[in-house]
């Protein structure tokens, strides 16, 4: 498994990681998958989801040794692949790791798991492709296939204006701005129907966000651009054109669950503006199952975002009913949707829900305070005395 000895004052070869270790188990492994094991076998009592569990307080605290939060997944990536490819063998951390005793192997991998960076040329397959960019990738081009008529070609449209790999300094930015809505209006002409409309849409939206990637917007223009764009996209007919319910809401909870550069800010409700109410309960349970795939890759921003997109669904149509349950989902975690969902409560003349609402969410957590202050401002309800 070590390969030839070496000859008396021969050098040690440089390794980073993904260089081939040893073939046990049918299988091939990496220093990578060596390091990990070595270490969850020294430092977590040979328990990869204990190890799993340091890395996640890592990521949460960034900055921790200088090792930044996207690193980080990079290397919870590669260790959820590495605990499946084990499975797959047959074999475990333990047995691997026994094989690779040897002097230094040790410090080495605390250093390159806990303390050092990994640069992308050391990387692995799976810490090249982590779940942030999984999902991030299926929800701006994932679901294409699932329309009617597929965006990628009208994508095509708008490829050359918005594929660069410099940053596009200002000036530039506001003529392929002009260019895209030029070439949106010329061709939303010449569709033949709505689900032609919807492609094109569709691929604009994505094509917006790979110039908002790229552009100094200083002047905004791409923001209001991309605003303008998306609630035309959003009057489009989808069932009309022939798409089913459970692609197009799948396809727009992500979508929003992912946008970047606060699309929505002070509309939040506009996504579910045409949602009937037979459209609710299937909209809440892809935005529940968002937030639970979500929590458990540890992207919890997009976790978040998915369960503070069922506070607004429920604005949107005045599902007052709904109210204090989706309170209680969020607790005292975000206080943004939850004074939302009470002010909503309280413009709809409906007083005792919002009371609920601020009930049900009152548990511990670090808006607790802020939400006990908001209650009494708009209620006159103090949770304080209720709590005693």
């Amino acid at each position: 498994m070590s390969g030839e000895p070496r000859r008396p004052g021969e050098r040690t070869p440089a390794t980073y990681g993904p260089e081939r270790w040893a073939s046990v188990a049918d299988a091939v492994w990496c220093l990578f998958d060596l390091w990990f094991c070595m270490l969850a076998v020294a430092d977590f009592g040979g328990d990869l989801d204990r190890l799993e569990a340091d890395l996640v307080g890592r990521l949460r605290s960034p900055g921790w040794m200088g090792v930044s939060g996207h690193d980080v997944e990079a290397k919870l990536s590669h260790l959820a692949d590495l605990r499946a490819r084990l499975e797959i063998a047959g074999t475990d951390a333990a047995a691997l790791a026994t094989l690779g005793k040897g002097p230094g192997v040790l410090p080495r991998a605390r250093t390159k798991i806990l303390k050092n960076s990994v640069p992308g040329w050391a990387m692995t397959p799976a810490m090249l492709n982590p779940p942030r960019q999984r999902l991030e990738r299926r929800a701006r081009t994932g679901h294409w296939p699932s329309f009617p008529v597929n965006p990628a070609a009208c994508y095509d449209t708008f490829r050359r204006s918005v594929e660069a790999r410099d940053v596009i300094g200002e000036r530039r930015t506001l003529r392929l701005t002009g260019q895209l809505w030029d070439r949106l209006c010329r061709h939303a002409k010449s569709s033949k129907g709505a689900a032609d409309q919807l492609a094109l849409y569709r691929a604009f939206h994505a094509a917006g966000l790979e110039l908002a990637d790229r552009a100094d917007d200083g002047f905004g223009c791409v923001g209001d651009l991309r605003v303008d764009a998306f609630k035309e996209y959003l009057e489009v007919d989808w069932a009309g054109a022939g798409m089913g319910d459970d692609a197009y809401w799948q396809d727009l909870c992500e979508l929003v669950v992912w946008e970047p550069y606060a699309l929505t800010h002070r509309d939040e409700t506009l996504p579910f503006r045409h949602a009937t109410a037979g459209h609710a309960e299937l909209i809440e349970t892809i935005l529940f199952g968002l937030a639970d795939e979500h929590r458990s890759v540890h992207l919890d921003y997009q976790a978040d975002e998915a369960l503070a997109l069922v506070a607004w669904l429920h604005v949107a149509a005045r599902r007052y009913r709904r109210y204090p349950t989706v309170a209680g989902r969020f607790g005292s975690d975000r206080a943004g949707p939850v004074v939302a969902l009470a002010e909503s409560a309280l413009r709809g003349h409906k007083p005792d829900i919002a009371r609920e609402i601020f009930r049900a969410a009152d548990r511990p957590g670090r808006d607790q305070h802020r939400l006990r202050e908001r209650c009494l401002e708009l209620t006159g309800m103090c949770l304080d005395d209720q709590a005693r």
